[in-house]
């Protein structure tokens, strides 16, 4: 880049939201709405918005240069797939971010967010990846995962995973008995429907998703974690770097 910043900021463009940290410090996280992107005025690197992606299989991080009328630096692309259809929406910065601390990872992670992501990588690539809308339908229902599930949340999420097609069946009757385990068939629901990602595979998950872990420990599938914010920042981090790289 032909200017240098000494203090820029990170921006994640969610459906209806914006989340912006200071940077490099990744300090002072904030919130708004997705409308404020057009009053972003600071050097800015930016995640979820909605420009042409990059097909997988692809490296995750591929920014590119913006124009600079409203002082943007760069925009991250999302990874896209064709079928089944599906975009990254900012996951591809925390797999990038991941990747930057975990060199050399092959395997699946599991990316929390508004939508939950499912990514295949191997030799620094996404090969494939699926998403699930599992946390907006959870916001919709008022179904919340709680942070230590219990073996009756274990029950029921095994019992949509063992029937997936019963989940609407499952869901009303949650609803009729105000059992309150409507989280535990969509993820049930989600666990079966990613069964060719997490069967055999190596799986770390990025986010706070205890419901997830628990299914999967239920199937004998050992997972590990990492912190989500840190790898969304050191993706930000990397993309900062490439361009200034190429100046």
């Amino acid at each position: 880049m032909s200017e240098s910043y000494d203090t820029w900021q990170a921006a994640l463009a969610g459906p209806a939201t914006l989340t912006l940290w200071d940077m490099p410090s990744g300090r002072n996280r904030r919130h708004g709405a997705r409308a404020d992107l057009a009053g972003i005025t600071h050097p800015t690197v930016i995640a979820g918005l909605d420009v042409p992606g990059v097909a997988v299989p692809a490296a995750p991080m591929q920014p590119t240069r913006h124009s600079a009328e409203n002082r943007v630096l760069a925009v991250i692309p999302e990874l896209v797939q064709a079928s089944p259809a599906a975009r990254s929406r900012g996951a591809e910065t925390v797999i990038a971010g991941y990747l930057a601390m975990a060199p050399g990872f092959d395997g699946v992670l599991l990316v929390a967010g508004s939508e939950n992501l499912w990514a295949h990588v191997s030799a620094g690539e996404v090969v494939s990846f699926a998403t699930f809308l599992t946390p907006r339908l959870q916001d919709a229902l008022g179904a919340p995962t709680p942070q230590r599930p219990g073996a009756d949340f274990t029950e029921a999420m095994t019992a949509t995973l063992a029937r997936p097609e019963r989940l609407a069946a499952h869901l009303a009757s949650d609803a009729a008995s105000g059992a309150g385990l409507g989280a535990a068939h969509l993820i049930g629901a989600e666990i079966a429907a990613a069964k060719p990602y997490w069967l055999g595979q190596r799986l770390v998950i990025l986010g706070d998703l205890p419901g997830h872990a628990q299914a999967l420990r239920a199937q004998g599938v050992e997972t590990g974690s990492s912190d989500h914010t840190a790898a969304l920042l050191a993706g930000f981090r990397l993309a900062f770097a490439d361009l200034s790289r190429k100046g």
